[in-house]
């Protein structure tokens, strides 16, 4: 029950400088107001009924730092995230370096990456629910996602499998 703000920031401090495991283990609601940025060498777990949850109109939920910072991350894992878009849609301008990628769940200059039972839901807009772009080395295995736009959004990258998975969106 804190604040987004709170929530976030203490999310962002546990996952800062990579080479860790942050398990979230008690279920409920997490309002976040910003983007929670993963290092590499970060395994993120959820335990079922963790959901986080967009309370203001920001692009990602989660994404590695190098799709901000031009710098490639290495294995990176997530398991069992279930975001709730909550129909907030935001973009990058055009003169931004991420314009184009606007994944709830996006990472982009990434390799060795997992994300397991992955669900999102109430996407809105123009945003996509999972992106990758110069990737090497991705498993999407297990996801639920239902919204109005690209359920999985892949740019130029290579080695992946997107498997066992529910899309219900607009574009998919």
């Amino acid at each position: 029950e804190a604040p987004a703000a709170t929530n976030a920031a203490a999310l962002q401090r546990a996952l800062d400088g990579g080479r860790r495991t942050v398990q979230v283990t008690r279920p409920g609601v997490y309002g976040l107001d910003r983007t929670v940025w993963l290092d590499g060498d970060t395994r993120l777990v959820f335990s079922p009924g963790a959901v986080l949850q967009k309370r203001a109109a920001y692009v990602h939920v989660l994404a590695n730092r190098g799709l901000a910072a031009w710098t490639w991350q290495t294995n990176i894992v997530i398991e069992g995230a279930t975001v709730d878009v909550n129909s907030f849609s935001a973009g990058h301008d055009e003169n931004s370096p991420m314009f184009g990628n606007r994944g709830q769940v996006s990472f982009c200059r990434v390799r060795h990456l997992t994300v397991r039972n992955f669900t999102c839901l109430n996407l809105h807009g123009g945003q996509y629910g999972f992106q990758i772009a110069a990737f090497e080395n991705v498993v999407l295995d297990g996801f639920e996602i239902r919204g109005q736009k690209d359920g999985v959004h892949i740019n130029a990258g290579r080695k992946f499998a997107v498997r066992n998975g529910t899309l219900e969106t607009g574009d998919d």
